[in-house]
């Protein structure tokens, strides 16, 4: 009987001292892994906002000092529009393009008439 309660054989003290010696390694390892990633983490938490806002400002500078006012004529179809830049500080026009009207107001006006008739009224 004492053989079948037995049946786990009894480790040495050598195989005791490994096994807690790995378990210590593990633990080390895990401690250690996750003070690094924790660091890192914050190092790219903190460099990504003081970029952004960096960023920001610099892009709040660039649209400060490059004032533009955009004009959009309608041609006669009604179909494209033409856009004309206005720079605030030159005072100076430029036509930018000519693409497709976006506003539908501008597309139900009545059709105008580029002929001239006499006497008609």
């Amino acid at each position: 009987m004492d053989t079948v309660a037995d049946t786990s054989p009894r480790r040495s003290g050598r195989e005791l001292r490994r096994a807690r010696e790995t378990r210590t390694k593990i633990w080390r390892v895990s401690v250690v892994t996750v003070f690094f990633a924790v660091v890192l983490g914050a190092n790219l938490l903190v460099g990504a906002t003081l970029m952004l806002k960096a960023l920001h400002t610099q892009t709040g500078e660039t649209l400060a000092s490059t004032r533009f006012g955009r004009v959009t004529f309608p041609m006669l179809d009604g179909v494209f529009c033409r856009h004309v830049k206005f720079d605030n500080t030159t005072a100076e026009a430029t036509e930018d393009k000519v693409s497709r009207c976006e506003d539908e107001r501008v597309r139900e006006r009545p059709q105008r008439t580029t002929s001239f008739d006499w006497g008609k009224r």
